[in-house]
């Protein structure tokens, strides 16, 4: 068995890149659009990640050497439709 350790972030990683993820909806209109930086998928893999490792002693059930990993759904429900991180990148005041 493999054990893995999560030391740091990448410092490297461009935090403030624009993200959107895409729920596609069974119908038109239905899908949903999720959009922030970067900088927040990094801090929630992290933890995530790492708090998935320290459940189990650093050993991944299934298969040791894996580094996957994903987000779900309600830790980005606060960035559901966002529109304003986009807005606010191209100098555009949202005025609703």
């Amino acid at each position: 068995k493999y054990t893995q350790h999560v030391k740091s972030k990448r410092k490297d990683l461009d935090r403030n890149l624009i993200c959107v993820f895409v729920r596609i909806g069974n119908t038109l209109g239905e899908d949903q659009f999720y959009i922030f930086r970067q900088g927040l998928l990094q801090d929630l893999i992290f933890k995530g990640y790492k708090s998935f490792l320290k459940k189990h002693g650093g050993i991944r059930p299934k298969n040791s050497r894996s580094v996957h990993t994903g987000v779900n759904e309600t830790e980005l429900e606060p960035t559901l439709d966002c529109w304003d991180v986009i807005l606010k990148e191209l100098g555009i005041n949202n005025q609703d």
